[in-house]
């Protein structure tokens, strides 16, 4: 106030002389404008106005490091209760509740939100493969204190599928072998553990955390080092932190053709945000387990399981894909998922069950096919669907096979794919990984782990002749040929 007054006394005269107005309007615009000199210090409404309005904008690029975080990792939302999150209606708006990823509005983005938000159908058949798994994978993540949305990665990776198979990738999250078995999964001749859902997702979100740990605190990287392989990942960031920018995701500016399923999965975070939105229904998800895991002896027949459980052995083959055969490896106990209105049943009954001998032969693993695949046209068919059902672009489907139009006639046949795409399929899944060194690591011993070369190992690295490894240090390394 002494500020306000100083500043009037020495400005009343010059004004009443300028504008001979009365004195009590003199003093009102003198106190105005003194004060209005002085620093202003905001109010609680003006602190909730000014969060509103941050909260409510949309960015697009973060200019550094720290505001890249504010992007992709802000906490936006209020800590929830367990009892309040339970008494939501549903799933879809228990994981709402939580959201808090920022998802920019980019033509990518668009299109796949445009895409899916039409796609009822797909929705409805999503919906019914989720029940089973969807629920533990959400509350994995409230346990684990990430974000919710990365429940909705699987429906980019498998449509919720846990028995899906590529031709490396499997299960749930579409895990490659390599991976799976670095965060501890099993994996032989009778047991999958990637298409275990609940096994599975336990390793992936291991994974995606060491991932957002090392790929500068950025959960958008840490997905698109999920579907692209971290050493491209890994490589665009220290290629930016070289040239002094920004290490966020979009300042990467890593070619889209290595990252499809980061904008699908944002898409995806946009319409379960927000449905009504962009024109979408959603089909209703319970919000408790539908689902309860149990565990099951070595050597014990699944239709003995479900004739003890009272459920269908179809069931039980569904919700346990991991097992290879009709009988329990042998060896030690493994997970069981069963529908949660049997779980007492079997066990109230698990003990009966009697060990058997797996006299099945071993499962042969297919391998991608070096020969041509050929497709024939029926009636209703189209270059889209055709592409779409052998996934593969419309556009590569017209080179393939020479088409100067889109017309096309039922009985005509048209190649969907060839030697060339087979065998990338197949390489897909030998996606570089990232090294960390230990104390006493040496290139000779970190190649001999991996079943490298020295000089390759230094050639991926950019290392030059007597380098000192120091421990902490990043290298990536490449699949063994």
């Amino acid at each position: 106030m002494y500020n306000c007054r100083l500043f009037a006394d020495k400005n009343e005269t010059r004004i009443r002389r300028l504008l001979k107005i009365n004195h009590v309007w003199i003093a009102l615009l003198l106190a105005i404008a003194g004060c209005s000199q002085l620093s202003h210090t905001p109010t609680e409404t003006d602190t909730a106005k000014e969060a509103a309005e941050q909260t409510s904008t949309v960015a697009v690029v973060a200019k550094s490091t720290t505001q890249a975080e504010a992007v992709d990792n802000a906490p936006l939302r209020r800590d929830w209760a367990q009892s309040e999150l339970d008494q939501q209606p549903d799933l879809w708006s228990r994981m709402r509740q939580q959201m808090y990823l920022r998802v920019p509005e980019r033509s990518s983005v668009r299109q796949a939100r445009d895409f899916y938000a039409k796609q009822s159908k797909y929705w409805r058949e999503l919906s019914l493969r989720a029940d089973p798994i969807m629920y533990h994978v959400v509350r994995r993540l409230e346990q684990r204190n990430m974000p919710v949305e990365l429940a909705l990665l699987p429906i980019v990776e498998s449509a919720y599928n846990m028995s899906a198979q590529g031709a490396g990738p499997a299960g749930l999250w579409q895990l490659v072998p390599g991976t799976a078995k670095n965060f501890g999964l099993t994996i032989n001749g009778r047991y999958d553990g990637r298409k275990d859902g609940l096994a599975s997702t336990d390793a992936t979100l291991d994974y995606l955390q060491d991932l957002y740990n090392r790929l500068g605190h950025d959960w958008l990287n840490a997905v698109a080092a999920y579907n692209t392989g971290e050493g491209r990942i890994q490589a665009a960031i220290m290629r930016n932190e070289a040239r002094g920018k920004p290490i966020d995701f979009w300042s990467l500016n890593i070619p889209e053709k290595y990252i499809k399923t980061v904008p699908k999965w944002l898409a995806m975070i946009q319409l379960v945000k927000e449905p009504t939105k962009y024109g979408l229904q959603l089909p209703e998800l319970a919000n408790k387990p539908s689902t309860v895991q149990t565990s099951v002896r070595a050597a014990i027949s699944l239709q003995e399981v479900a004739k003890i459980s009272g459920v269908a052995l179809s069931e039980i083959k569904a919700l346990n894909p991991a097992f290879r055969s009709n009988v329990t490896p042998t060896g030690k106990s493994w997970p069981l998922l069963l529908p949660e209105h049997a779980a007492d049943r079997y066990q109230q009954n698990e003990a009966t069950l009697v060990q058997t001998r797996d006299t099945s032969p071993l499962p042969i693993e297919k391998k991608p096919s070096s020969r041509p695949q050929t497709y024939t046209v029926k009636s209703g068919d189209t270059v889209g669907s055709i592409a779409k059902k052998f996934k593969i672009s419309a556009k590569s489907l017209r080179a393939m096979n020479k088409l100067k139009s889109d017309k096309l006639k039922p009985g005509q046949s048209l190649l969907v794919s060839n030697a060339t795409s087979s065998a990338a399929a197949a390489s897909k899944a030998k996606q570089p990984t990232m090294y960390k060194v230990q104390s006493g690591d040496s290139l000779d011993k970190i190649a001999r782990k991996h079943k490298v070369k020295v000089a390759d190992l230094m050639k991926w690295n950019k290392l030059k002749k007597n380098y000192m490894l120091m421990p902490n240090q990043q290298l990536i390394v490449k699949p063994a040929q």
